[in-house]
């Protein structure tokens, strides 16, 4: 993701941005901030300990399970969907409030110019047939290319068949990523990449009854789904035990922590969540010369500078939240995976469709929607059908 400064006025007012964020590259550029060892050990401080309440968040909403994964694109169990949307109401909130304080409002833009930066080569058709990949993969594994770091922390079994799977996906689509480009590719530019600019309004505007009323879909779901219930928790599981301790927390407080890391990550990382970069970050490792660099220009251009790299840093703290935060309810290696193959394919698959869509389950649906994108709102439900067309395909095979 970009972190190109924006220079012209359609490039900083949130109504009439035109395509001028064509011109963004889809790859980070190196900021002079990039240049200062203590900015960037301080920043890689600030995702560090982000991915560490990540983790800790996911694993005590248990939406890294496997079959709370599946039970939700079967439409059995709404854990998930509460989780996901009150992160999305949370981080929409507070992006919004971000967008309108004189303060904040140069970090936001530049956080926002990055992730069109990311997307901007990208077209309705590559990014709706990327996701419904994703959706198909995480149907299979149970799991989406943010949260695989977190299912290894915690002890789920086979997870590191998945994390192969995963970055053998990266690698195949760093290969093929010329021809996937020139199939998808828009013949002509996105016009309008928010919500906002085509109807003509502030961010603030558009995005105050958006979050109000995923807010009331959250509270409805969780009226008619207790989360208890879903979960099946004991009031003896709780009662009586530190915070950490405890095998899960309510839904609402694991959401409104993921939503609310969307201030630091803007406001000093200048980015915001995503997960399934950092696997071409790591892959793009592996390219030492040249012919490698021909061979995958894609991936080459993920292998240095912070804004690649920071990431990394996040998915492996969200691990080490996740293993800390297991191992202090005593859930760690309680959680069942699926077969090595399974694993394997289903990372496969997530981490193809995520590079193909642009974006994961995190990038486009928690920072994508919550900054209002069009695009991402498509990526969205494209993951879902993705998810509950497979899931429903390999209950009847089952």
């Amino acid at each position: 993701m970009a972190s190109t400064r924006p220079r012209t006025r359609s490039q900083t007012n949130g109504t009439n941005m035109g395509t001028n964020f064509s011109r963004l590259e889809a790859t980070p550029v190196a900021s002079k901030e990039n240049g200062i060892p203590l900015m960037i050990a301080f920043k890689s401080s600030v995702s560090a300990l982000c991915g560490l309440v990540f983790g800790i968040a996911v694993e005590k909403s248990r939406v890294f399970e496997p079959a709370v994964v599946t039970s939700q694109m079967l439409f059995r169990k709404f854990i998930m969907m509460k989780v996901f949307l009150t992160s999305l109401t949370v981080g929409m909130f507070f992006l919004s409030v971000l967008s309108i304080l004189p303060f904040t409002r140069k970090k936001y833009l530049l956080s926002r110019a990055a992730f069109v930066g990311s997307i901007s080569k990208k077209g309705y058709f590559g990014v709706s047939v990327g996701a419904f990949i994703l959706g198909s993969g995480m149907a299979v594994v149970g799991t989406c290319p943010g949260l695989v770091g977190i299912q290894i922390g915690a002890g789920v079994s086979n997870a590191v068949f998945t994390l192969a799977g995963a970055l053998a996906g990266t690698l195949l689509y760093g290969l093929v990523e010329p021809y996937v480009t020139s199939l998808t590719k828009p013949t002509t530019p996105i016009k309008y990449h928010f919500l906002y600019q085509l109807m003509g309004s502030p961010p603030f505007i558009v995005s105050f009854p958006v979050f109000s009323m995923l807010g009331i879909v959250v509270f409805s779901l969780e009226m008619m789904y207790p989360w208890q219930y879903e979960i099946a928790v004991q009031a003896s599981d709780i009662v009586g035990k530190p915070m950490l301790a405890n095998p899960c927390w309510h839904p609402y407080i694991c959401g409104t922590l993921i939503g609310c890391l969307q201030v630091p990550l803007v406001l000093i990382v200048g980015e915001t969540i995503g997960g399934s970069r950092c696997y071409c970050t790591l892959m793009s490792q592996g390219i030492v010369n040249n012919s490698m660099k021909k061979l995958s220009p894609y991936l080459s251009k993920f292998k240095n500078g912070f804004a690649n790299w920071w990431q990394v840093i996040f998915i492996v703290a969200s691990a080490l939240g996740s293993f800390l935060s297991a191992t202090a309810s005593g859930q760690y290696g309680n959680v069942d995976g699926v077969s090595p193959w399974v694993a394997s394919l289903g990372g496969l698959m997530i981490t193809f469709g995520a590079r193909m869509a642009g974006g994961c389950t995190s990038g486009h649906g928690l920072s994508g929607v919550g900054l209002l994108n069009m695009t991402s709102m498509a990526a969205v439900i494209c993951i879902f059908c993705g998810g509950m067309v497979t899931a429903n395909l390999l209950q009847l095979m089952s």
